[in-house]
Order: C-alpha cells, then sequence, then structure tokens
C-alpha cells in the first residue's frame, strides 16, 4: 500500500494568531492579496535568492559569506554609491526615508542615484546626446542574459527594463566619474559634489572595489572601448579604470591580463606583484577546513570543560 503524506502548510507571518495559510486550490489564486508569507509568496522571485543552476563561464560576482560579514557588516556594505543589482533593493528601502535627515546612510544613497541621472545627461553631451545612450541601450538588452548570468544571486525579482536601465546608468556613472576625475586634476572646483570634496574620494573608489558592488567588466568594455578612443586618445579604457581605480601610472598588471570586474582587478594586481604565476593545485584530501575560534567566556558558557596544567 502506498501511502502518500503531505508536509503542514506553514503559518502565514501575521500579527492574528488566527490566521493560516490555505492550501485549498480555489484560493490560491487569492493569496496575491494577502500579506507576505504565504506559499505564493515564497515562490516569488526575491532578492538575496540564489541562482541555480549558475554559469560557471560567467558567474564572478558574490555576495559576501555571511560568516565575515557577522564581523563588520559596514565593512561589506556601500557607503555612498550602490552599482548593481545585489544592493539595488536597498534603493527602495532608501525611497521609503526620503527626508529623514537622520538616515543619512539612505539619504547619500539618494543623492548618488540623483548624480547617476546627472552624469548621464552630461556624458550625452560628451558625444551624441541621447543617440550614443540609445545605442548603449540596445548594447545592454543584447547582452542582458549574459549580465544576469554574471551575478551568483538570481536577479529575477527586477524586471527586464529596469534591469537594463540599472546597468546603463551605472555603466554610464562609472566612465563619466573616471573621466571628470582626470579632467579636473583635483585642483579645479567645477561645482560637482563629487569632484570638489576629496574626503568622498576614498569613499566612493573603496565603494566601486567592493565584491557585492560590481557590474561585470566585459559590458564597460563593450559599451565604453571605441567611445574612450574618441573622447581620450593618449588612453585606453582599460588604462583609465586601472590608473583610477588603483591610483598608479604604472601597475604591475600584465597587458594580456584579463579581470572581471574591479575587485578582480585588484586581486589580480596583488597577485602578480607577489610574483605568482599559479596557484597550487590542492586535492580535497589536502583541504582543512577553518573554523572560528570562540573565546574562554563563550567555551565556559557552552558547557567546556578547562583544565590546566
Amino acid at each position: 500500500i502506498m501511502v502518500i503524506s503531505t508536509l503542514p502548510i506553514p503559518r502565514q507571518v501575521s500579527d492574528s494568531e488566527d490566521k493560516i495559510g490555505s492550501s485549498d486550490p480555489d484560493t490560491m489564486d487569492q493569496m496575491l492579496d494577502l500579506e507576505s508569507g504565504t506559499i505564493h509568496e515564497w515562490n516569488k522571485p526575491a532578492p538575496g535568492m540564489w541562482r541555480f543552476p549558475t554559469n560557471p563561464n560567467f558567474c564572478c560576482i558574490y555576495r559576501v559569506p555571511n560568516s565575515m560579514r557577522q564581523m563588520s557588516p559596514e565593512a561589506y556594505t556601500p557607503q555612498l554609491i550602490l552599482i548593481g543589482p545585489l544592493h539595488h533593493s536597498l534603493k527602495s528601502l532608501a525611497l521609503k526615508s526620503r527626508g529623514n535627515i537622520r538616515r543619512t546612510k539612505l539619504m547619500g544613497y539618494l543623492n548618488m542615484e540623483e548624480h547617476k541621472k546627472i552624469y548621464v545627461e552630461k556624458f550625452a553631451e560628451r558625444v551624441e546626446g541621447g543617440k550614443t545612450i540609445e545605442g548603449f541601450r540596445r548594447m545592454i538588452e543584447e547582452d542582458e542574459e549574459l549580465i544576469r548570468a554574471s551575478y551568483s544571486e538570481s536577479t529575477a525579482w527586477i524586471e527586464s527594463q529596469e534591469f537594463v536601465e540599472m546597468i546603463l546608468h551605472d555603466s554610464v556613472f562609472i566612465l563619466e566619474l573616471i573621466l571628470r576625475f582626470f579632467g579636473t586634476g583635483g585642483t579645479e572646483k567645477i561645482g560637482d559634489h563629487l569632484m570638489d570634496s576629496p574626503c568622498l574620494e576614498i569613499t566612493i573608489k573603496r565603494d566601486l572595489i567592493m565584491l557585492e558592488n560590481q557590474l561585470p567588466y566585459f559590458i564597460l568594455e563593450k559599451l565604453f572601448d571605441p567611445v574612450v578612443k574618441i573622447l581620450n586618445p593618449n588612453q585606453t579604457l582599460r588604462q583609465l579604470v586601472i590608473n583610477y581605480v588603483l591610483n598608479m601610472d604604472k601597475t604591475k598588471i600584465g597587458d594580456h591580463t584579463k579581470f572581471r570586474h574591479f575587485t578582480d582587478l585588484v586581486r589580480c594586481v596583488r597577485v602578480e606583484s607577489a610574483g605568482v604565476e599559479t596557484f597550487p593545485d590542492y586535492g580535497y584530501e589536502d583541504f582543512q577546513p577553518m573554523y572560528i575560534m570562540h573565546n574562554a567566556h563563550k567555551l565556559d558558557k557552552g558547557g567546556v570543560k578547562k583544565s590546566f596544567r
């Protein structure tokens, strides 16, 4: 005899103890109108959900493991600039806090989103106006799936049009920022907070090399390589990026070294500077897991008996 068992339906997250999620097929369609926590809500795309399967040829941008984040949350959270989809949901949180001057970080995010729009307009003035920007938009649309595949987390919760606009604004912002940085020389006030406030330079660069705050470099290369050759004949896009991110004119990164995003660029430089050409081929049998070492107080609370000899 075959016995068919069913798992209990999880309860809704609710202020009322009487509301319970229903598995009745006639009421499942009504779950669109119910509060979060229903089975229907669980099936909806949401920020932070893993992408499965990932494409090993493209996947290169990850979220920092929670075990590391817990030690220093601020070290892995953008302070000013949100780039790409992994922190995109913070923009909605910032909008809800609009006008609350006590939420200074969220206000900073909002200011930067407005600044991105200004930079897109200013960049359009450098080139053939809206015609070039529209060309960028089409190129991003063509590579949308490859861009999404670059992230270890699913980006299905971001609609296609919104995703394309996000990549467009973030990409153009980065290039306009770099062009302005080298164009002003840091000595002339131009009425731009990002250029006129030297104290912001470190914060901006720190945000732009943060692992979770990345765009795949291939799309920047595809969009801007031809444009930079016209706007700045003396330097390639690669040279501009390296000089800005690493703040050096002569870098030890090889001309043929490929990097997948700005964080990977920093890694490549560190590896090549150390003279490391290849990594040892360790087998799984040689792998030693790293554990968290607790202090004596926590061990004592956990019931571990100590003996001193």
